[in-house]
């Protein structure tokens, strides 16, 4: 199941480090998460798509995070870098206060 911004808050990213303060199972302790993006997000061709070992960063620039908006500059098919943007939520977790991909 993702959708984990339903149970996190202070949501951040860190170069390529998501962070966020997500409640564990039990519904009231808190703990602080990190993912790291890279290993669950690839550019295939100028778009972001859910991809173990995806290593985005290393062919896209200008990345930023707005509320679960991901977005770049992504280097296309063509080697000309075009605007690519990934919703977050749709493929990420909270399980038991952890911030887990799933593809």
């Amino acid at each position: 199941m993702s959708g984990f911004d339903r149970s996190s808050r202070d949501i951040s990213l860190n170069g390529t480090i998501l962070r966020a303060t997500c409640k564990q199972a039990d519904g009231t302790t808190d703990s602080h998460a990190t993912l790291d993006l890279n290993s669950c997000i690839a550019n295939i061709n100028g778009k972001l798509v859910p991809r173990s070992g995806g290593n985005f960063a290393a062919s896209c620039s200008q990345i930023r995070l707005h509320g679960t908006i991901l977005s770049c500059m992504a280097n296309g098919i063509d080697g000309n870098e075009v605007p690519a943007q990934i919703n977050l939520s749709n493929f990420i977790a909270n399980t038991d206060g952890e911030l887990v991909p799933s593809e």
